[in-house]
């Protein structure tokens, strides 16, 4: 049997409901799949031995300091850096939301005192709270800046954003925008989602909404991955 292996970072934030939100998202997926075989395996992460034979990875939202710190007992970021970097040629997709963005920022902007440890891996500069604090959480229309991510034709969506981080800076031409707010006319524009390679960050949180096009994103990245990843070895066994 085919099957993605998908974590979810599980001590903090909305982690059941990314979970939720990918099984619905998978049914939808799985429902046009050519591959009737394909199954999703979800794991909670809580120890880096969790992090082990997966596909993809999700961090959610949550504190990021609180989470800076879990993730430098046990030798977790340096497991995690590994595993987005690629372990024996081995790439996972990873995707941070809101909290999950700032630890994947190689930048980051009015941090704590005392610091926070990143993960990194995005050449972006992301700065905490940009939208406010708690209080001042809010929903907003998102537009989308990718085809895969139009559903129906449709490339706007709703966005949640809580205490959410903002991208002050794309500091890499490689770094890919995939949504944004506001108005381009105005100069109001805000860029809200981006990726790089393996790794996707989004400002807001998707999985708050019963909007599932951004999960069914993430498991199409994982499966293009695997595709390519498939074949090149097959192209290496040719050579040799």
């Amino acid at each position: 049997m085919n099957m993605l292996k998908v974590g979810v970072l599980a001590f903090q934030g909305a982690f059941s409901e990314h979970e939720q939100a990918l099984e619905k998202a998978f049914q939808t997926m799985n429902n046009t799949e050519t591959d009737s075989e394909l199954s999703l395996q979800i794991t909670e992460v809580r120890v880096p031995s969790h992090l082990d034979g997966l596909d993809g990875l999700i961090i959610p939202g949550g504190e990021s300091t609180t989470m800076s710190i879990f993730l430098n007992k046990n030798n977790f970021k340096q497991k995690l850096r590994s595993m987005i970097e690629g372990v024996n040629g081995r790439r996972t997709i990873v995707w941070g939301t809101c909290a999950g963005q700032i630890l994947l920022s190689n930048t980051v902007l009015c941090q704590k005192t005392g610091s926070q440890q990143m993960i990194g891996g995005v050449d972006i500069t992301t700065s905490r709270n940009t939208y406010g604090r708690q209080c001042e959480s809010f929903e907003s229309e998102i537009s989308t800046h990718h085809e895969d991510l139009q559903q129906d034709g449709v490339s706007v969506c709703r966005g949640i954003f809580i205490r959410a981080p903002g991208v002050v800076s794309i500091d890499d031409s490689s770094v890919i925008t995939l949504a944004t707010i506001g108005d381009e006319n105005t100069g109001n524009k805000r860029i809200v989602a981006v990726q790089q390679g393996n790794i996707m960050t989004t400002s807001f949180h998707p999985e708050l909404t019963e909007d599932t096009r951004w999960h069914t994103f993430f498991l199409d990245q994982i499966l293009k991955l695997r595709t390519t990843s498939q074949s090149c070895a097959r192209s290496n066994e040719n050579i040799i």
